[in-house]
């Protein structure tokens, strides 16, 4: 469970990153670093923060089983 936290929090830094490298790329390919940094940087927080809203979301769900009774679903046999 330790190991599936760190998963979910390295995760969206890592993809800033990588975001940047591909921004950087994208600028020396077309003569203009500083334009490709910042746009790779806008990108990544962008993802990050989408990836955030995923990782919290997923992880604040209840589990389902079905021993148990949800009295929250009305498609549930009594």
């Amino acid at each position: 469970m330790k190991g599936q936290k760190n998963f979910r929090s390295s995760v969206p830094a890592i993809a800033v990153v990588a975001c940047l490298f591909v921004g950087i790329v994208i600028g020396l390919y077309s003569e203009n670093i500083t334009a490709g940094t910042l746009i790779g940087l806008g990108v990544g927080l962008i993802v990050m923060a989408i990836l955030r809203f995923v990782f919290i979301s997923k992880k604040s769900q209840p589990e389902n089983r079905a021993d148990k009774k949800n009295p929250l679903n009305p498609l549930t046999d009594d």
